[in-house]
């Protein structure tokens, strides 16, 4: 057995009943090694290291120090790996999601995601939107970074939260100054500098966004929102047409989980940017609903059951009282021909000169 261990140690990737026999940390390690080692145009190895990645980290879970023992590049690799496996493989979301879940709950792991780029930041925010726990973390500064902004020898320094509302404010609109430039829609300029000029216009509405979605972000209340937005409200259209046509351009294929971001996280914020399109009929549609939106789909249904109900109840009523009305037209239709036959048996009466009850043939004729 120790000649074949050496024999495969030189020869190729440890073989099954190594790995069976080596720590969760070595696992876990030899797992990390063979994505940092995939192609990116090999599916057999991306599947292949997927597996064993996936294997690995739940073996690992309750293994701190197997979790803990690889660098912040590594860690980054990882991070990209497993989020590009979240955007092309739904079917592997889940188990994306569980691992993403695994590793995060580390510290490590965590800076590691603070200091990868936006795009992957963006991307985890929207694999993790079911766990608010972990957006948080996400969002919120490590320790070193808050204790030096509480430190009272900053104070004059720092920018005050009116500047920061207001930083943001220009952000967005600033993008969408870009876009309406454009006609609210994405340009096909391969050889001019029409895509890059719309996509650092998208740029800057993402930058603002994303920090809404932070928690500087959160701390701004709800009644000064449509303050961030007045000068955007009157464009959602617009700017959800400019968003679609990006997204679905083909050209800037990047970009779209930070497109979804964008139009996720402003449906979370306004009302009326929600109600513009359902959220099944976005090219996301099969994904997901946001909790926000699933509470007001089932406040939605609940709705229009209610005036569902109340619509067969008045057309019950509207019967029923129908009914009530033909069934008295019928009595008193009834009531109408035997006050005329009573007349005229009185008129007939009268004529002939009898009174009183009748009797014998005169009675059975009448």
């Amino acid at each position: 057995e120790l000649l074949k261990l050496l024999r495969y140690q030189l020869s190729g990737p440890p073989p099954k009943f190594y790995l069976q026999m080596a720590s969760p940390r070595q696992k876990l390690a030899d797992s990390i090694s063979r994505v940092t080692a995939v192609t990116a145009t090999n599916e057999t190895e991306q599947d292949e290291a997927w597996a064993s990645l996936k294997t690995s980290v739940n073996v690992a879970r309750k293994d701190e120090g197997a979790l803990d023992a690889h660098g912040g590049e590594e860690m980054c690799i990882v991070l990209v790996f497993m989020m590009k496996r979240w955007t092309k493989r739904k079917a592997s979301r889940g188990q994306v999601v569980e691992c993403l879940k695994i590793l995060l709950a580390r510290p490590q792991w965590i800076e590691a995601a603070r200091s990868c780029n936006e795009e992957l930041r963006a991307s985890l925010k929207e694999a993790l939107a079911g766990s608010p726990e972990l957006l948080e973390k996400l969002d919120s500064q490590p320790e070193a970074e808050v204790a030096e902004q509480c430190d009272p020898r900053r104070e004059q320094g720092m920018e005050k939260p009116e500047d920061k509302f207001a930083a943001i404010k220009q952000r967005l609109d600033q993008g969408c100054a870009v876009m309406k430039g454009f006609d609210w829609c994405f340009p096909h300029d391969p050889l001019g500098l029409k895509l890059d000029q719309a996509t650092e216009g998208f740029q800057g509405l993402f930058e603002g966004v994303t920090t809404l979605s932070t928690s500087m972000g959160k701390s701004i209340n709800e009644e000064d929102l449509p303050v961030m937005f007045e000068n955007m409200e009157q464009d959602w259209n617009n700017l959800l047409k400019f968003l679609l046509s990006m997204y679905n351009s083909g050209v800037r294929t990047t970009y779209t989980s930070r497109i979804k971001f964008v139009v996720v996280t402003l449906r979370s914020l306004s009302q009326s940017f929600r109600h513009l399109q359902p959220w099944a009929e976005l090219p996301w549609g099969s994904d997901p609903m946001p909790p926000i939106e699933i509470v007001e789909a089932k406040e939605e249904a609940r709705r229009k059951r209610e005036q569902e109900d109340h619509r067969f109840a008045c057309e019950l009523q509207a019967a029923e009282e129908a009914q009530e009305k033909e069934r008295q037209e019928a009595r008193n239709q009834l009531l109408k021909e035997d006050y005329e036959m009573a007349i005229d048996l009185s008129k007939t009466d009268e004529r002939t000169g009898t009174t009183g009850p009748r009797t014998g043939a005169a009675a059975g004729r009448r």
